[in-house]
């Protein structure tokens, strides 16, 4: 009998953990602001791959500005462009940033997070991340597209060769 009651409050005991996890992480979340970051870089990274399209478009045109296929060129890349507007909504990066972080915490060490960032400190370092995270995408997303349209010439002069090589070799 006293194996039962304690297997029944070990499980009822895990279960209220288990919730008081999810609570709090989910105070935490709000204190942190993280869905609103998740949604500032979602932002960044569609006007990122805007950018590349045109990029890929642009360099095409360049290098053969009377391609009659470049009006279907340019809507398939805008039909690719859409198709990575959403590939990860806020929430779910939320979750899955929760589970993550939350599963290598105890429940007391996840409180003592969350008191910091409801202390007034922990209120202006989210601030200061908050104010921070556009720029540092802003960064990230100029630097990631230089560096992808410098990678792109290299490929395409290199795709040309291939296929001048082919030419030359029948």
């Amino acid at each position: 009998m006293k194996k039962i009651i304690a297997i029944t409050a070990l499980v009822a005991s895990t279960g209220v953990m288990a919730q008081d996890r999810e609570e709090i992480m989910e105070q935490l979340v709000e204190a942190t602001g993280l869905k609103e970051m998740f949604e500032q870089q979602a932002d960044a990274q569609r006007q990122s791959f805007e950018s590349i399209g045109r990029s890929v478009i642009e360099k095409i045109k360049s290098e053969n500005p009377d391609n009659e296929y470049m009006k279907r060129y340019e809507e398939e890349t805008q039909r690719f462009m859409s198709s990575l507007d959403n590939i990860f909504e806020s929430q779910e990066l939320v979750d899955a940033w929760s589970m993550f972080y939350g599963k290598n915490m105890s429940v007391e060490d996840l409180d003592k997070v969350l008191e910091y960032y409801q202390s007034p400190i922990g209120k202006k370092d989210v601030e200061a991340t908050k104010k921070a995270m556009p720029e540092f995408t802003r960064y990230m997303t100029e630097k990631s597209v230089e560096r992808f349209e410098e990678e792109m010439t290299i490929y395409t002069n290199n795709l040309q060769n291939i296929s001048g090589e082919t030419r030359n070799n029948k």
